[in-house]
């Protein structure tokens, strides 16, 4: 990214990376992707930025959407990648898959157990497993979500993969149902990790951010 253009500013949300303690919190009174959302916002507004744009992958992206729908007069552009439209059958085997590690690329495992030890990082898989299975079966998040994308009014950009087996087309179709100013680009050979991808992203990202 064009740093000379642009001032970035990155986080873990509460219970991730070195955003710790506390530990993470799945199953809290407001979705937990959504309290973030909240917490981010009001980061900037300490960190005294009024305008600003989001990027987010995968979890990260649907973050990105309920802070640009909490604060649609200081989210000026929402940038979202591989971001899961809604939990299903799919998601729940997915999150079945993700709580072997043994199923992770040995260099993201070994990462992922170096930044969290093995007990925590099992505990954080298995809550989110739990969390699909309650999602994917009980719709009222689902719907309340669906209402908060409807307040979005920045312009919204979302990259999707094509070799992406965990996120399929359904899912950036389905924002595409309910962000009013919303585009869609297609990456035909990206899969799930912008990682591997990343100039490409960081292009299409740039030039979004200047229009």
């Amino acid at each position: 990214m064009e740093t000379k253009q642009f001032t970035l500013v990155g986080w873990d949300p509460p219970g991730y990376g070195k955003s710790r303690p506390p530990n993470r919190e799945i199953f809290t009174e407001e979705f937990c992707l959504q309290k973030d959302a909240n917490l981010a916002g009001l980061l900037m507004s300490k960190l005294g930025f009024s305008k600003y744009s989001i990027l987010g992958w995968s979890n990260g992206g649907l973050t990105g959407a309920y802070l640009a729908a909490a604060f649609p007069n200081e989210v000026q552009k929402l940038i979202m990648c591989n971001s899961p439209f809604r939990m299903s059958e799919r998601s729940v085997k997915v999150a079945q898959m993700l709580t072997h590690l043994e199923n992770w690329p040995p260099a993201q495992q070994k990462s992922l157990v170096r930044t969290y030890e093995k007990k925590y990082l099992k505990k954080m898989l298995t809550d989110w497993e739990q969390l699909n299975i309650i999602g994917a079966k009980d719709q009222a998040c689902f719907e309340v979500f669906k209402v908060e994308l409807k307040k979005i009014k920045a312009p919204t950009l979302y990259i999707h993969g094509g070799k992406d087996i965990l996120i399929l087309e359904e899912h950036p179709i389905g924002f595409q149902g309910y962000i009013p100013n919303f585009r869609l680009h297609q990456l035909p050979d990206a899969p799930h990790d912008h990682l591997e991808f990343l100039d490409e992203f960081v292009k299409i990202s740039q030039e979004f951010l200047q229009l």
